[in-house]
């Protein structure tokens, strides 16, 4: 969808209403592909029947170019039969080796930023404008370093992708806590449909916040706006959005997601996680920002840095990305 986007505005022929990634938004935002929501006259009338982290998702600068029309986002679950309290303080089940207490399904930046915000850390400033101080405060590097050393430790488990192996480990009692998405679940389900599990909503001390994204939808610049304007808000419809309910549709409508539709035993798990659920600083440098916070985290792990210079050089170099 991206590439026919840029295609088509090369040709003049964009459509009325695009779903598109929030990951985009900086390169159709740059292009003038995309029309500003805000300044419609019932905008805040609309949004405030969304749920408002979500609405974060389609923001860039100062304005907001997209409106989320289905939720994803990670989840914490766990095996009740050997995790007693699920915890962020990773030790041995048990005191079994075999058993890893996390499993994951790679090492990458939106496995291991939960773990900042779930001990308390911030990426950046309120004001989005700075990352030294608070990406490279103690408490992130200390959550950090928990993170790496426990991954030596053999207590995380990295399935290098493979979601197949990961819901295996997990369903054997190998691993007794996951970090997965809606996709993961749904599969999980599917695949092991007598296998309970718990979502961890709250660990000791602190809730469980982890990455919201969503699938928006924009209005192309085109001669049709308020024709596009009149779609969008039909779609986003606690009417509409309760006839798209299931696993691959968390509706982004709050009316809807309370529904009946939704509010089932299937479902319901979703709710309060969705809830407590952040979505990534809306600065239009970010995807250069997580790419830079992989690639320390290579350096780090092949062990050519310390951690505490790894994150001290990040931060400086965030500064230089930010406004």
């Amino acid at each position: 969808m991206r590439n026919k986007l840029l295609v088509s505005k090369q040709n003049d022929s964009l459509p009325d209403v695009v779903f598109i990634d929030p990951q985009w938004l900086p390169e159709l935002v740059r292009l003038d592909i995309l029309c500003i929501l805000d300044t419609q006259h019932d905008y805040n009338e609309v949004t405030e029947q969304l749920l408002s982290g979500a609405i974060e998702t389609g923001c860039r600068g100062v304005h907001f170019y997209g409106l989320p029309f289905s939720l994803t986002s990670q989840l914490f679950i766990y095996n009740p039969q050997i995790v007693t309290i699920p915890s962020l303080s990773f030790h041995q089940i048990n005191n079994n080796s075999d058993i890893y207490s996390l499993g994951i399904s790679e090492i990458n930046t939106a496995n291991i930023i939960p773990f900042l915000w779930n001990n308390g850390g911030e990426l950046l400033n309120i004001e989005l404008t700075k990352a030294t101080g608070y990406f490279n405060s103690t408490n992130n590097i200390n959550s950090v370093e928990m993170f790496i050393n426990s991954y030596k430790e053999n207590l995380i488990y990295d399935s290098t992708g493979d979601q197949n192996n990961l819901m295996e480990m997990f369903v054997s009692g190998k691993i007794g806590m996951i970090m997965g998405d809606t996709t993961f679940l749904q599969s999980l389900n599917e695949r092991y449909p007598d296998f309970i599990f718990e979502v961890v909503h709250d660990f000791p001390d602190q809730k469980s916040e982890t990455i919201l994204n969503s699938t928006l939808l924009a209005i192309p610049n085109n001669e049709n706006t308020e024709i596009s304007w009149e779609i969008i808000k039909v779609l986003l419809s606690k009417e509409v959005q309760i006839n798209f309910t299931g696993f691959n549709f968390i509706p982004a409508n709050k009316e809807a997601m309370q529904s009946e539709s939704f509010n089932t035993d299937e479902f319901s798990f979703y709710i309060e996680s969705i809830q407590n659920a952040r979505a990534l600083p809306n600065v239009s440098s970010w995807n250069e920002m997580d790419n830079e916070f992989s690639i320390m985290m290579i350096i780090k792990l092949e062990g050519y840095i310390s951690l505490e210079q790894g994150m001290n050089g990040l931060a400086n170099t965030w500064d230089a990305l930010l406004p």
